[in-house]
């Protein structure tokens, strides 16, 4: 399975990023990537994104694609501007055909560090340990997101065979 996570973020110091990871015997970061937006207005930002997320997502192909989930504890304008690249994410995976899936923040601290509440230097020092891979902050998120909704996935198909 591949899963191509994204940690959204919105300003050049808090940039958007992306993780694909292959889940075999062993999980396997494949890529890690930020994605800046262009500066200009939040609009044309959105749409530069919402570009630049469709052609990984065309390239990669991944089987899932999963983002952290914008959370009620930001501020409303933030808020706002999270809830439109998930739109961007969600369009995305739309016109490429692949499922998506929001995951909470605290279930891919959980997934890449073992902590719900790692912060940006745990979740470094957790992708540096557990895959070799030297990220960014922003980096090392998308490939928590990438490792929680993969977890996330089996579960449910594991559920789903139960229930049969």
């Amino acid at each position: 399975m591949r899963v191509l996570g994204f940690d959204l973020g919105i300003r050049p110091e808090n940039p958007s990023a992306a993780a694909l990871v292959v889940f075999g015997h062993e999980p396997r970061l494949l890529l890690a990537c930020t994605l800046a937006p262009p500066p200009g207005a939040w609009p044309h930002r959105v749409q530069a994104l919402h570009l630049a997320i469709h052609a990984l997502i065309h390239r990669e192909r991944p089987d899932l694609v999963a983002y952290e989930a914008p959370h009620g504890e930001q501020n409303p304008q933030t808020f706002r501007k999270l809830a439109a690249l998930e739109g961007a994410i969600l369009a995305a995976c739309a016109r490429c055909g692949a499922p998506a899936l929001d995951v909470q923040p605290s279930a891919a601290k959980a997934a890449l560090a073992g902590d719900g509440r790692a912060d940006k230097a745990a979740m470094i020092a957790a992708a540096r340990q557990a895959f070799a891979a030297d990220l960014r902050s922003h980096e090392a998120d998308a490939l928590g997101v990438a490792l929680a909704a993969e977890a996330i996935s089996r579960r449910a198909a594991l559920a789903a065979r139960a229930a049969v």
